[in-house]
């Protein structure tokens, strides 16, 4: 690991035990820094899918609307086709790909409560020029995944109805549901904000 040079010359003035010390404390919070910033990363780009994923599936369901539950003054419901069956397949093709990003927040939250661990209380590390506590970070995460599991059921319960309704009032607020993801807070969204800010600085 390479020190500056200020820190070569605070180094030398301090006792062989003490600059050992300092060392090893310098080599390990590079390394939790290393690792908390591996993390982010693959959850910043894992919560980004999660926004397309959400739109892709709101696309679908309008489709699935349009064709099921038309309003009064456009037709009766079309008969089932394959474009039909193909947004239904597609719904279902996102609603996994969703689960995966779920699965993806809950490695997130092992491995930053694993770090955190390792750091210790109250300590914080540089990553990026940003001091950052690592568990804060991790009580972040631990919110994000519990609100996005929780959207998740209420998105699974979606699909599972949509093609089974007895009217468009119902499948609007089907879509509603998908649409607005309520049960993400706007305090998880000021989170997400701030880790794609930490991990998109430049060094």
């Amino acid at each position: 690991m390479q020190y500056s040079t200020y820190t070569r010359m605070y180094l030398r003035r301090t006792s062989p035990a003490s600059c050992d010390n300092m060392l090893n404390k310098l080599s390990d919070q590079t390394m939790d820094s290393s690792k908390v910033e591996s993390a982010l990363k693959k959850l910043n780009i894992s919560l980004d899918l999660w926004k397309v994923k959400v739109r892709a599936g709101q696309i679908l369901l309008k489709d699935i609307l349009t064709n099921l539950y038309p309003a009064e003054k456009e037709r009766e419901p079309l008969p089932a086709d394959d474009s039909l069956q193909q947004a239904c397949e597609g719904l279902t093709d996102v609603l996994r790909e969703l689960q995966e990003v779920v699965n993806d927040v809950e490695v997130a939250r092992s491995r930053l409560a694993a770090l955190s661990n390792l750091v210790g209380e109250g300590e914080c590390i540089e990553l990026k020029n940003n001091i950052v506590n690592v568990r804060e970070l991790r009580d972040w995460v631990i919110n994000m995944h519990l609100e996005y599991k929780a959207q998740l059921s209420l998105n699974e319960n979606v699909v599972r109805n949509i093609c089974h309704l007895s009217n468009r009032e119902q499948a609007l607020v089907h879509l509603a549901v998908w649409s607005t993801q309520s049960e993400i807070r706007q305090q998880t969204e000021f989170y997400s904000t701030c880790i794609k800010h930490l991990v998109s600085q430049p060094l």
